[in-house]
């Protein structure tokens, strides 16, 4: 069992930001109290340039952005890669096809196998990989059914 101080790791993925910056009640109860003394948040350099871009053509289509990306990643630890050893999941999908992973999603997967028990996403191909390693990858209301009480 996990000592109490411990808390466990989160990997957040692009589009769980940039739901938290257009308001997303829902995934702002990531960071809810009790939620943010059991887990640290954590992404990485390519999840912020994502982020960057993201925002950028956002704002260039004349969409609101509500939140502060420099306040949300003061909630977000931007960690580096360190070593990380690119493998492909051997996880099919449904249809029995490789999945068609991006080279971003690759590397944020895993740098987050390293570190994390949860990366939290949107994306249905990244979900579908279940668990890799000992991370599961999981939707925000997978996350909020696990670890919720």
């Amino acid at each position: 069992m996990k000592s109490k101080n411990i808390k466990r790791m989160v990997f957040l993925d692009t589009n769980i930001l940039m739901h938290c910056l257009t308001g997303d009640s829902q995934i702002l109860l990531l960071f809810e109290d009790l939620l943010k003394r059991k887990f640290q948040y954590i992404t990485n350099a390519i999840v912020v340039q994502e982020l960057l871009h993201t925002i950028e053509f956002t704002q260039a289509k004349r969409k609101s952005i509500s939140g502060d990306l420099s306040k949300l990643l003061t909630k977000v630890k931007v960690v580096d890669f360190g070593d990380v050893e690119i493998k492909y999941p051997s996880k099919l999908s449904a249809d029995n096809k490789p999945l068609q992973l991006h080279v971003n999603d690759l590397l944020n997967i895993n740098s987050a196998i390293k570190k994390c028990d949860y990366f939290i996403t949107f994306d249905k191909a990244l979900n579908a990989l279940g668990t890799v390693e000992r991370t599961k990858i999981v939707s925000p209301s997978k996350f909020f059914k696990l670890e919720g009480d």
